[in-house]
């Protein structure tokens, strides 16, 4: 199913909640206040599977600039990618650099292997 979602870098977000920092979480009906902290938890893949489809809450193909999963429904996938790649513009530069290291010693290894 996920075929076509591999061998490029992805970038995956998780969302954490929190409660607020006064908030004593021993009261009753604490998590009825909506004073949250949400955290923002990032990665980087370059495959996607079932599992990461259900684990994360945003996925974003960094090659295509497309957005593969939104959990956030109230923001538009334009503005998802343009919020998550200006915040993390230094991440994204390190894992595509890696992403592309990586790529070349695969090809290396497989003209090395090949049938000649």
């Amino acid at each position: 199913m996920y075929k076509k979602l591999k061998d490029r870098p992805f970038m995956t977000i998780k969302f954490i909640f929190l409660p607020g920092r006064n908030y004593k979480t021993s009261m009753k009906n604490w998590k009825d206040f909506n004073d949250w902290e949400i955290k923002e938890e990032i990665g980087f893949i370059d495959r996607i599977n079932s599992d990461d489809m259900i684990k994360y809450d945003i996925i974003i193909d960094i090659l295509n600039l497309c957005v593969v999963k939104n959990r956030a429904d109230h923001i538009s996938p334009g503005e998802v990618i343009q919020y998550f790649t200006q915040k993390y513009e230094k991440n994204i530069n390190k894992a595509i650099n890696i992403w592309k290291e990586k790529r070349k010693q695969t090809l290396n290894k497989q003209i090395k292997l090949g049938p000649w």
